[in-house]
């Protein structure tokens, strides 16, 4: 993330985040990121955080924590979702901005 860039915030978004969470649990699922078994997963800690801090505001963080919710003990099966995932959010952000 470059200075200025503040892909926590959903200021200028508007409903835009919780308009995209599906597509983007779609996306998440055809990279290979996080398998179709644990969308849900990815969908209950989206709209039910587990972390206090992550349950006032939708934003890019909130999603990524919730796809990287679903892959606890599951990174060393697939050490490079993680980056994956950034790049994933990442265009999504580019894209909503």
């Amino acid at each position: 993330m470059g200075s200025g860039d503040d892909r926590s915030s959903t200021a200028g978004m508007g409903s835009d985040w919780t308009l995209i969470r599906g597509p983007v649990c779609v996306l998440i699922d055809s990279e290979g990121i996080v398998n179709l078994q644990r969308i849900p997963d990815v969908l209950t800690e989206w709209q039910e955080p587990s972390f206090e801090e992550f349950q006032t505001e939708r934003s890019a963080w909130r999603l990524f924590n919730a796809a990287t919710f679903a892959l606890t003990g599951r990174v060393t099966d697939n050490p490079n979702a993680t980056p994956r995932l950034h790049k994933v959010i990442d265009g999504i952000c580019e894209h909503v901005n």
